[in-house]
């Protein structure tokens, strides 16, 4: 299976027509870089082809899709954006640099969707911080075409989990008012559809909220929009820019439908971390983020402030340096534990090659005994 996705993104200042104060792009860096990265890794792990055993060995590819292909390409802008800290290897994803305002990077992405039509068989345009855990994602998405036609579209349920306080998942779509979700509406449209997935009965029904932050269409349905009035229309009159270029637009053509009974979560998209899942938490109840970014953030924070105590200080007394500056640097530059291991497991292979008799061993302490000597002569002069 050949599947593109176009992941709009971007960091930075907010902008009027999305200002809201949930909207991940506004906010600190360090949750935009967890939740990209994880978006990333989880396409590739669940949909790419490297796959290997312990020793290496390339695991092949399902006999019943003998291809695994899946092609990332991030719409951002330059200087506006935290891809360099992601931490993945250049042939990962692809970059596209978009001129113009940061909430109508979606609709830039429909025409890239639009110019690589006939050489996928999904195509895709999902938020930066949704994360598909899935495997079988798109093989439901295929056989809910199969099953309901070219016209009916399957939307992802978007959770959200918290991974500390009390562990939950909580679906983070509020339901809209009836005015808001008109355009969606048509005549003779179903309001609930029924199949039969590996044996088991599932509904699906027209939402009140079809939002899901992205959308999913097989190369006949891709081929199908591309040739409609609407496409591209730039139409922003559901919610906002983003809101519109990935429901409105696709909402216009096809029929929206998200799971129902017995599993909402039947086919679920993670939207990562807990901004909408807190604040509609139990009383006596903590929905919280992962624990590591909330250690990292702390460690940022305390990091700032007593970086900008010792540089205040350093000032005072004529120096330009802080030791704590220095210990970060070094920090940086010795890398993660990853790289802290492979650096240790290269110098134990380089021990192991140069391992010597006794007499070796003594004739390199004489020599280091006589460098030593010759400096010491030098620093005499």
């Amino acid at each position: 299976m050949r599947i593109l996705v176009a992941v709009p993104h971007y960091f930075g200042p907010s902008h009027p027509e999305n200002n809201l104060p949930t909207i991940g792009s506004y906010i600190e860096p360090l949750g935009r870089i967890a939740a990209l990265n994880e978006m990333i890794v989880a396409l590739h792990g669940n949909f790419g082809p490297n796959r290997y055993t312990f020793d290496g060995k390339a695991i092949s590819a399902e006999d019943a899709a003998p291809s695994r292909c899946v092609d990332i390409v991030i719409m951002t802008m330059r200087d506006r954006n935290i891809l360099p800290h992601l931490g993945l290897a250049p042939a990962t994803f692809e970059i596209e640099y978009v001129d113009g305002k940061p909430p109508w990077i979606s609709f830039h992405a429909q025409s890239l969707l639009r110019d690589r039509l006939g050489s996928y068989d999904f195509y895709c345009c999902i938020e930066d911080d949704l994360i598909i855990h899935d495997p079988a994602f798109f093989k439901k998405l295929t056989w809910f075409q199969r099953t309901f036609g070219p016209r009916a579209l399957l939307a992802p349920t978007r959770f959200e989990l918290a991974s500390t306080g009390t562990p939950a998942k909580v679906i983070n779509d509020m339901d809209l008012p009836e005015n808001m979700i008109t355009s969606f509406r048509r005549p003779n449209q179903p309001r609930e559809i029924e199949g039969v997935w590996n044996g088991r009965s599932q509904t699906f029904h027209l939402p009140s909220n079809p939002h899901a932050g992205s959308f999913f269409l097989t190369q006949e349905q891709m081929a199908y929009w591309v040739k409609q009035p609407s496409f591209d229309d730039r139409d922003t009159s559901f919610a906002g820019p983003m809101e519109s270029a990935l429901t409105l637009s696709v909402g216009k053509v096809f029929d929206i439908y998200k799971s129902a009974r017995p599993d909402p979560f039947f086919l679920e998209i993670h939207h990562f971390g807990v901004r909408y899942a807190a604040q509609a938490t139990p009383p006596g109840l903590r929905r919280g983020e992962p624990p590591l970014l909330a250690i990292a953030q702390n460690a940022l924070r305390a990091a700032i402030d007593l970086n900008r105590e010792e540089t205040s200080a350093a000032a005072a007394n004529g120096r330009t340096d802080s030791s704590f500056a220095r210990l970060v640097e070094q920090w940086v530059a010795q890398g993660t534990a990853v790289e802290h291991r492979a650096r240790i497991d290269a110098l134990t292979a380089e021990l192991e090659r140069y391992r010597t008799p006794r007499w070796c061993r003594w004739i390199r302490s004489v020599m280091r005994h006589a460098r030593r000597l010759m400096r010491f002569k030098t620093w005499q002069r």
